[in-house]
């Protein structure tokens, strides 16, 4: 049975409108930190949240703040602020400042992980220096699975992590701390993810050859004989050197005479530009775009195409989607992959066409421009292809000078 404090009558905050908000204190079973119970500022029931203090002092001015905090008279403490309260203010304000869907699931999913981590944690304020060095340390030397869906008695296969993931959860999460830092009021007093040290990745660029991108058509060939789809995406993929999703997501009016519109929004860099074609290649574009989006046919034609092979379709979902199409493709090419031993993969389109603009001297700043990309990108594929040319001029110098074995 819960002990209470008196006459609820004598207990109460005013509020700044002039009303009083009532309110008693318990204990369960007499002993233990209080409660305080009061009416909830919306729908008409009551609310029970715990003080945290054993003396009853103490309690009656944390259940004056908690009633003030509720009714929002003042901002919430750093130490009262949930995991949930956090990720809620964290997404009104990256929504406040323009960021992308995308971008904002993105850092709340990586919040979470965290939490989950560190499932003692009530929220920000609770994260220390040292959780976010085990943090580091664990996320990078944890395994994950790709299934998640499992029949009864199935045991998914579990991966290493790769460096890059725990390099971009680090980077992320101190975003995440210095929006909360830098709120209005703080969350938090400092950024505890700021001293964290990165993993080192390699620094090694592949070097894509026209074969190893060549080779993918003739197996859409064998795969898919007849169907116009698979090699047309891939060759704007080529010409373009686009990201996959930007591809993806292209309406059917980016298409026009000469070339392809990207439009900013759908662009990761907020900055569309325009990719020239060769006029039979846009020819066959405006042949197969649909009425709303450039590739929404592959649907209906991968759905009678499955059926053709006596695959099974009722689950195939008709209505085109970016996403869809994004997976599919990842999935195509994990196939290529699994069947011919080859390690390319759709973004080595994007590779191949950066790497034979390096081979062909073309000024990377004019080279960003074109493709819609940054420098820094671009300088990538430059470096490599600078040394390789540097070694093959300095072999051909020497030559036989370099072998100890010959006099």
């Amino acid at each position: 049975m819960a002990k209470g404090s008196g006459d609820w009558q004598r207990n109460y905050v005013v509020l700044r409108s002039g009303d009083r908000i009532r309110y008693s204190l318990l204990q369960r079973g007499g002993a233990g930190p209080w409660f305080v119970r009061f009416k909830a500022p919306y729908k008409n029931n009551r609310l029970e949240k715990a003080t945290g203090r054993e003396r009853k002092p103490d309690a009656i001015g944390e259940a004056h703040r908690i009633i003030q905090e509720t009714y929002q008279e003042i901002a919430p403490t750093a130490e009262t602020v949930t995991w949930e309260i956090a990720a809620a203010k964290l997404r009104e304000k990256m929504e406040t400042a323009g960021l992308r869907d995308k971008t904002v699931k993105g850092y709340a999913e990586t919040l979470a992980k965290l939490s989950k981590m560190f499932d003692k944690t009530r929220g920000p304020a609770d994260i220390t220096e040292r959780h976010a060095a085990d943090f580091a340390t664990k996320y990078t030397s944890g395994k994950f699975t790709r299934k998640r869906k499992l029949k009864v008695g199935e045991v998914a296969p579990e991966y290493d992590r790769a460096k890059k993931s725990a390099k971009s959860r680090i980077t992320t999460l101190k975003a995440v701390f210095q929006h909360f830092r830098t709120m209005k009021p703080p969350l938090i007093d400092a950024n505890p993810f700021a001293s964290v040290v990165l993993p080192k990745l390699d620094t090694e660029v592949k070097l894509v050859s026209r074969e190893a991108v060549g080779d993918v058509f003739g197996w859409f060939e064998k795969r898919y004989p007849g169907w116009v789809f698979p090699k047309l995406f891939f060759r704007v993929k080529a010409h373009t050197m686009c990201r996959l999703e930007d591809l993806c997501s292209l309406p059917a009016d980016a298409v026009e005479q000469g070339g392809i519109v990207w439009p900013a929004q759908d662009k990761k860099n907020r900055k569309g530009h325009y990719s020239a074609l060769p006029a039979e290649l846009v020819a066959e574009l405006v042949a197969y775009k649909g009425p709303l989006h450039l590739w929404e046919k592959y649907t209906g034609e991968l759905i009678a195409l499955n059926k053709s092979k006596g695959f099974p379709t009722h689950r195939s979902n008709p209505v085109f989607s970016p996403r869809r199409l994004f997976l599919w493709v990842v999935q195509i090419m994990q196939q290529y992959q699994k069947e011919t031993g080859a390690s390319t993969t759709s973004h080595d389109f994007k590779k191949a066409g950066l790497t034979r603009a390096a081979e062909a001297n073309i000024h990377p700043k004019e080279l960003a421009a074109a493709v819609g990309t940054t420098t820094e990108t671009i300088l990538k594929y430059y470096t490599a292809v600078d040394q390789r040319r540097a070694s093959e001029d300095v072999a051909k110098r020497l030559g036989a000078d370099l072998d100890p074995t010959i006099s």
